[in-house]
């Protein structure tokens, strides 16, 4: 392994990715590349001054690191280069251009598809990388090393490819690896296809005298199960292909729909209540008109301000439930092509959201209705 590139924004969750990579570095020999890019400088319209300074500020911060990190480097040398353009496009361009062995980059560990494994740049890096990723969780104990590796196994002859990279790995860190054989369903000829797969790394791992043990294990839910057995072993990686996770984004996008037609149903309901709080808001009006009562002339008043808010909010996500079924269609017919990815990681957050919204919004509106019905 001659170079691994890290992808840099100066987070705990990227200088996390550097240590570990200093750690595969020195089982390999290899040099170290550091990576920013500048994402927004014409985006947000920097004047030339002020891009200048804003690269100053960036070389300092990486003189810093270097001073730090480089010690920790046994043999290899650590140095950075600033892109400009899309993070992921930049990383994944000059990982192709200078024929890199390795990218690692950090995650946030925010909210999405991230129970599968991803930060939004990590996805669109793993999406588009000419060479194999590794995305780490700034929560990983780095000092472990790579003591226990999960590699799943199903029918497909994909699943197989990542295994040379895989075993030059734990060669390096004297690493066990779990083949983890996957059944998805009771078809014997597609089941006969996984064991001969499990098979084949069985054999090649025998001839590397890499210790391994086979699991094979019947499921449902492919992700989670093999999550779960990650857990179980306690492993330190899990090696799987971008094909592996475009069957992923498609089985998750089929969910997705699922929880789309349900926020719909529940803006159907939400309207039909705020329909009616309006009608009784009206009447409210009269009665404000035709009282000398100060307390409930003050409750109308205020249920009619909530109820207008509510039908704010019910235009406003209404124009979001728009843009959503437009995205989930581009969706649909876009997927065959590996960088549409990141959109599917990108359309689960938003409809995390609008989810959320929605309820939030429902219960006001239940909440207003109720209030003006007192009146």
């Amino acid at each position: 392994m001659k170079e691994i590139i890290v992808g840099i924004d100066f987070s705990k969750g990227s200088i996390h990715a550097l240590n570990y990579a200093i750690t595969i570095a020195n089982k390999t020999n290899a040099n170290i590349l550091m990576i920013w890019v500048d994402s927004f400088s014409e985006k947000e319209g920097l004047l030339i001054k002020e891009q200048k300074l804003l690269k100053d500020d960036i070389c300092a911060n990486f003189n810093e690191i270097i001073k730090l990190h480089q010690p920790l480097l046994k043999q290899g040398t650590l140095s950075f280069k600033i892109r400009s353009g899309r993070v992921y496009h930049e990383i994944a361009r000059y990982a192709r251009l200078n024929k890199a062995d390795l990218i690692v980059v950090g995650t946030h560990g925010v909210s999405g598809f991230e129970e599968f494994w991803v930060g939004s740049n990590a996805f669109r890096v793993v999406s588009s990388a000419p060479c194999p990723i590794i995305t780490i969780r700034p929560s990983f104990n780095i000092n472990k090393g790579i003591k226990k590796i999960v590699l799943p196994v199903d029918h497909t002859p994909e699943s197989c490819q990542k295994l040379a990279f895989t075993a030059k790995l734990a060669e390096y860190f004297n690493s066990e690896i779990y083949v983890l054989a996957l059944y998805s369903n009771n078809l014997k000829t597609i089941n006969r296809k996984v064991d001969e797969n499990a098979h084949t790394v069985s054999q090649f791992l025998i001839q590397k005298e890499i210790k391994h043990t086979v699991e094979s294990v019947f499921t449902d839910d492919v992700t989670k199960t093999t999550l779960n057995f990650v857990e179980i072993v306690n492993a330190d990686l899990l090696s799987i292909m971008t094909e592996q996770v475009l069957k992923e984004c498609i089985s998750r996008l089929e969910g997705l729909e699922t929880e789309f037609l349900k926020l719909q149903s529940q803006y159907d309901k939400r309207e039909l209540i705020l329909q009616e709080a309006s009608e009784l808001k009206k009447i409210g009006r009269i009665i404000e008109l035709n009282t000398d009562n100060k307390l409930i002339a003050d409750r109308i008043r205020n249920g009619e301000e909530t109820c207008e808010r509510s039908e704010y909010k019910i235009k406003e996500f209404k124009s979001q439930i728009l843009e959503l079924t437009e995205g989930l269609t581009e969706l649909k017919s876009q997927l065959p092509d590996l960088s549409i990815l990141a959109k599917v990681k990108d359309w689960f957050t938003v409809l995390k959201t609008y989810l959320s919204a929605n309820q939030e919004y429902t219960k006001e509106a239940e909440s207003t209705q109720k209030e003006i019905k007192l009146l």
